[in-house]
C-alpha cells in the first residue's frame, strides 16, 4: 500500500520503465477507484433502455475493446453496433435517435475530427457516453456521461506507448454493472 501511494504520487517520467508490472497494478487500482465513484444509475438506465447502442473507437485498441463490449451486450439482448471508422460514423449520424446511445472511446478525449459529431449529437439530444483517460477533455465535457481510466506511459525501444488494458477493465466493469442492474 505504501509503495502504491508513493508510485501514484510520482510523475510518470520518474516511475521508470523497470517498474512496468507495478505501474500496471497502480493503473488498475486507480481505474477501479474511479469506477467505484461513478453515479451508475442514470448511465445504466440509459444503456439498458437504449434501442441501439452505437459505439465508436478513435483507434484500433479502442475499437477492439468496444467490439468485446458489444458482444457482451448481445448476451443481455441489447442491439449493439460498432462503427468502424470516421466515414461510417458520419454516415450513421442521421440514423442515431434519441432512443439510442453513442459510446465513444478515446485515449485523450481530444480527437479533433469527431468534435463536430459530438456537438451535433448534443444538439439533437442523443444520449452519449465517453470513455477516456482520466482528466478533463473535450469528450468528457461535451458528452452526457463520462467514464475514465488510468494508463501510464511506458517507453519500449525508444517508443512511448500506453496500455489499453485499463480501458478493457472499464468495459468489463460496465458490463458487470449492467448485469447487476438487469438482475
Amino acid at each position: 500500500f505504501k509503495y502504491h501511494l508513493k508510485m501514484s504520487a510520482l510523475p510518470d517520467k520518474e516511475k521508470g520503465s523497470d517498474n512496468l508490472v507495478a505501474l500496471q497494478a497502480i493503473d488498475i487500482s486507480r481505474t477501479l477507484e474511479l469506477l467505484e465513484q461513478v453515479e451508475w444509475i442514470e448511465v445504466l438506465e440509459t444503456l439498458y433502455n437504449a434501442q441501439v447502442v452505437y459505439a465508436y473507437g478513435t483507434g484500433f485498441s479502442q475499437r477492439r475493446a468496444l467490439d468485446e463490449f458489444s458482444k457482451s451486450l448481445l448476451q443481455l439482448g441489447k442491439k449493439a453496433i460498432v462503427i468502424p471508422n470516421k466515414t461510417e460514423l458520419d454516415m450513421t449520424m442521421p440514423m442515431i435517435t434519441a432512443s439510442d446511445i453513442l459510446i465513444i472511446a478515446s485515449l485523450s478525449g481530444e480527437t479533433e475530427r469527431i468534435r463536430d459529431n459530438v456537438l451535433t449529437l448534443s444538439l439533437r439530444k442523443i444520449p452519449t457516453l465517453s470513455i477516456t483517460r482520466a482528466g478533463e477533455n473535450f469528450l468528457s465535457q461535451h458528452m452526457d456521461f463520462a467514464l475514465h481510466y488510468y494508463t501510464s506511459c511506458m517507453t519500449v525501444k525508444d517508443q512511448k506507448i500506453e496500455s489499453m488494458f485499463p480501458l478493457a477493465i472499464v468495459m468489463d466493469y460496465t458490463h458487470r454493472k449492467l448485469i447487476e442492474y438487469v438482475s
